[in-house]
């Protein structure tokens, strides 16, 4: 729903980084290419995707240990 604009969301450099990783994994199944794997990272944030990417840094992180405290 996010990828299609209709639910707000978000993520992090980082998780985009690990999706790239595990498709580009030699065991990955099935395996991509960079260039594959490029392209599936991108179409997860680009228009008309509403997947923001968070701003990391130090008040990021505490708000996230506060997320996962109360969840």
């Amino acid at each position: 729903m996010a990828r299609r604009g209709e639910m707000a969301a978000c993520t992090s450099a980082g998780i985009l980084s690990e999706v790239y990783g595990a498709l580009t994994w030699e065991g990955a199944q099935p395996s991509h290419d960079p260039a594959e794997a490029d392209e599936a990272v991108r179409l997860l944030v680009i228009a008309p995707s509403a997947i923001r990417i968070l701003d990391e840094g130090y008040e990021t992180a505490l708000i996230a240990l506060r997320l996962v405290v109360a969840h």
